[in-house]
């Protein structure tokens, strides 16, 4: 299973990075004929988002991540993917000796002209995905903890227990 942050996912869109805050993005021209490129950078956030939520992400700790930057990141359902996780298989998993891949999109995020916070939050989002399942004993790639609409929520309230959830945490937000 492979699943990714669109637009609606990680940014808001109030979130515009100033210039001396932006972080430093692969130009077009860096990936030369090239779709993906190493994301040394992205890859040292990896250990210590792990390391600083060591209760959520403790299962992941000795779990092979490669980080990458993709050329272009496309879109899913009309909206543009800034991220994604997959668990390679096959050739892919002979060739990257790896257990996932977290690809970010360079065009959309050069666009968006992102911040170091921005970015984190992304690979927080990424690694969310990555969950212990208890019956096969292994590490496997979820889907999100829910998907709606703000209008749905509006209208309807938290009326399906994945909103109620999400509910739940944003209402824990508020009180900080």
């Amino acid at each position: 299973m492979d699943t990714e942050a669109t637009a609606d996912d990680t940014l808001s869109s109030t979130s515009e990075a100033p210039l001396k805050e932006r972080y430093r993005v692969p130009s077009e021209a860096a990936f030369g004929e090239g779709e993906f490129m190493e994301a040394n950078d992205i890859a040292k956030m990896v250990p210590g988002l792990i390391d600083k939520h060591s209760a959520l992400f403790g299962h992941i700790t000795n779990v092979d991540i490669i980080c990458l930057w993709k050329k272009s990141g496309g879109q899913t359902k009309g909206k543009p993917t800034w991220a994604k996780v997959q668990s390679p298989s096959g050739l892919l998993r002979y060739f990257a000796e790896c257990d996932f891949v977290v690809w970010l999109a360079a065009d959309h995020l050069r666009e968006k002209g992102v911040s170091a916070k921005e970015v984190e939050a992304i690979i927080f989002h990424e690694l969310c995905h990555l969950q212990w399942d208890a019956e096969d004993g292994k590490i496997m790639v979820v889907g999100h903890d829910f998907e709606g609409f703000a209008e749905e929520i509006k209208h309807y309230g938290m009326w399906r227990r994945d909103l109620a959830k999400a509910g739940e945490a944003i209402r824990q937000l508020s009180l900080l």
